[in-house]
């Protein structure tokens, strides 16, 4: 038995200073110096910075962030050995993220229930100290339960079975849990008018915008697009489960099966559009545009008419509203893997190991708690209202991946069975040989872009999928598989194609190294690499843009062979 205990405590601080172009950012024209009645031709954007007059301009008033939360957790573990072939492990985490704050207490955020003092109606920035707290939303005590077993099928090590359970939750980092500071910010613009310059570069800049921060009140981003942190936000958590059998063979080689699942839920998703029209709206066409008298005119916003969609939005006072990191994220991964390994022995060690999976969720990005890199992909139209329509394959699902690798010692030289004396010895002893092969599926395909006033998905007429004598470089899907959605009306083609992936990947590294011993510890190592050895072409991904004079032609490619010599002295 095995009782283990710890404490993790950790304070993290967010102190980030990127102001922009504080020094201002200015532009000279030549028609400020050129003939008036022939400005196409005329004057000099050198002479018109010589003569100091500024035709447009911009000067940012940032801010020194400085937010930051604090993180408890501790753990008690132990480890059961019920007899001498099974093991089982019990453990219970518990972890508390404390609410974020920021020092000096300018978070803000956009409060959807608040009656606004200036509108008259729903929906204000609200500012921390002031209208709430010094945190946006509060946070809970989460126990992650972990369980796990060990079984000796055979009681002499060569069968073994392994299982285990167990609930992990989201490490916070970034815009998840940081909030936004709203109206603590600004940039002043400065431009020409009817051929007099802005300012003269002489004379300084004529004005700044300071922020007004908390003291802009209800005013802070009318007729702009705040953001919106949920306050009812939970902690995102990971349930996985895996299940193995694991088979020891001669000469040092273990081959293994395993089963691992993973239910993501509450992840941080992409966020979508708060003041979304409702879908409802719609069927008022072309009416949408029509103009209204603007209830907002006397403060100044969007002039004296608005559009009868703006008019219909929820909140009717802003452009839209940006809700951070959504954290309605769900998902589930399912996978298979298969390893066969021969460990290091008479020079050779080689792996061999072959995954299957398949990820589906809502989630709508390509850096998931558990898969990192690339980029993100919004779930687009009609989020708001229709989370249902955000489901699908994961952008970054990988269906099948082969992995195989060796590090082989060529039998020659010193205390080698082959040639381990004399010249030959010498010559030919301290070689050593690396591979590794990685090939894998291509990742399921984004298909974006309409041109009818609501979708940013076209239509889904039948597969787009060729057969691979039909698919190339210049066609790699179907594109007449795609069509324009009505006017008003949201494309039905899914987040990301089910049945339709870009190109797989295929690459071949290889090491030739020598290692010499020169005296006591000191050794040279001569290194020769090669990736992708064999040129293999590895494709890019086509033009999924829809409206793209490109859509589904392929115009890009990754690295060609890549070769490389290199010297290691060690000692």
């Amino acid at each position: 038995r095995s009782l283990k205990i710890g404490l993790d405590l950790r304070t993290s601080l967010d102190n980030n200073y990127q102001p922009g172009a504080i020094a201002g950012s200015f532009s000279f024209q030549r028609d400020l110096t050129g003939n008036p009645q022939s400005p196409s031709d005329t004057g000099f954007g050198i002479a018109t910075f010589l003569s100091g007059a500024v035709s447009a301009g911009s000067l940012n008033y940032g801010i020194a962030k400085a937010g930051g939360f604090r993180y408890y957790a501790g753990f008690v573990q132990d480890d059961f050995k019920i007899n001498p072939r099974l093991t089982l492990n019990l453990g219970l985490r518990y972890e508390r993220i404390g609410a974020p704050t920021e020092r000096f207490h300018r978070y803000s955020n956009f409060d959807p229930a608040a009656v606004n003092t200036l509108t008259g109606q729903p929906g204000a920035v609200k500012f921390a100290d002031k209208d709430f707290g010094n945190t946006i939303y509060p946070t809970g005590n989460n126990f992650a339960p972990r369980v796990g077993f060990a079984y000796d099928v055979t009681g002499g090590n060569k069968l073994i079975v392994r299982g285990g359970y167990g609930i992990f939750y989201y490490q916070p980092s970034g815009t998840f849990i940081l909030g936004p500071y709203m109206g603590f910010s600004t940039s002043s613009s400065y431009t020409a008018f009817n051929s007099e310059p802005a300012f003269q570069l002489g004379s300084g800049i004529p004005f700044v915008n300071p922020p007004l921060g908390a003291a802009g009140g209800d005013g802070t981003f009318l007729g702009s697009s705040p953001d919106f942190q949920e306050t009812n936000r939970k902690t995102p958590y990971a349930q996985q489960w895996n299940f193995g059998i694991q088979y020891a063979l001669p000469k040092q080689t273990v081959i293994e099966v395993s089963y691992a699942g993973n239910h993501g839920v509450h992840q941080p998703a992409n966020g979508y559009d708060f003041n979304q029209l409702d879908p409802t709206y719609l069927s008022l066409g072309l009416a949408l545009d029509n103009p209204v008298a603007n209830p907002f005119a006397s403060l100044g916003i969007f002039g004296k008419t608005i559009s009868t969609s703006q008019a219909l939005k929820p909140y009717p006072a802003y452009v839209s509203i940006n809700t951070l990191a959504s954290g309605y994220g769900n998902s589930n991964y399912h996978s298979i893997l298969m390893r066969f390994e021969k460990r290091w022995s008479n020079g050779l060690s080689y792996l061999v190991s072959f995954t299957g999976a398949k990820m589906i969720g809502d989630m709508a990005r390509r850096n998931s708690s558990w898969l990192s890199g690339g980029f993100d992909s919004s779930c687009g139209q009609n989020a708001k209202f229709d989370r249902r329509s955000c489901r699908s394959i994961e952008p970054l699902d990988v269906s099948r991946r082969l992995v195989a690798s060796f590090v082989y010692e060529l039998p020659f030289g010193q205390e080698k069975p082959l040639l381990n004396h004399g010249v030959a010895a010498a010559i030919l002893g301290g070689w050593q040989v690396n591979g590794i092969f990685e090939a894998h599926t291509g990742t399921p395909l984004i298909i974006r872009g309409a041109n009818n006033r609501a979708a940013d998905r076209p239509d889904y007429l039948h597969s787009a999928k060729l057969d691979s004598s039909q698919r190339n470089e210049y066609r790699w899907f179907d594109t007449d598989a795609f069509a324009q959605p009505a006017l008003f009306t949201y494309g039905n083609a899914p987040k990301t194609l089910p049945d339709v992936r870009g190109p797989g990947y295929q690459s071949f590294d290889a090491a030739l190294i020598r290692n010499i011993h020169l005296f006591e510890r000191a050794n040279l190592q001569l290194r020769g690499d090669a990736f992708n050895a064999f040129n293999h072409t590895n494709l890019g991904l086509p033009d999924t843009n829809f409206l793209s004079g490109t859509f589904g032609r392929i115009t890009s490619a990754g690295d060609a062979r890549i070769m490389q010599l290199s010297m290691r002295f060690v000692w």
